[in-house]
């Protein structure tokens, strides 16, 4: 499960979140999104994702990913810190918790 991660991760890393510079070249930077509505919703999902490997950890009461974790939280670097800010409200909302499938576990459930 471990390399599937890792093998998910660098996907997401090289296909979504990076781009060819434009002088050419093997040479990727972050992504410059076009839509600020994409962007959210990305790095949203990939909060979402990493509080779910979180959860599961916690519920397992054991280190299940070691630091790959840590790996996919560093890939948030690549969007801005306005987008990232918007992600976590979003996240963290009360309407988004109290929807049919929250995306993270609050502490009064």
């Amino acid at each position: 499960l471990v390399d599937q991660l890792k093998v998910l991760m660098d996907n997401v890393k090289t296909d979504i979140l990076m781009e060819q510079e434009e002088s050419g070249g093997d040479k990727k930077r972050s992504r410059r999104w076009s839509r600020r509505d994409c962007s959210v919703a990305t790095a949203t999902w990939h909060l979402g994702f990493l509080d779910s490997i979180l959860s599961w950890e916690e519920r397992a009461q054991r280190d299940i990913f070691g630091t790959t974790k840590m790996d996919w939280a560093k890939l948030l670097k690549h969007f801005d810190l306005d987008v990232r800010k918007e992600a976590f409200d979003k996240v963290h909302s009360p309407s988004e918790a109290r929807a049919g499938a929250p995306l993270v576990v609050l502490e009064d459930d």
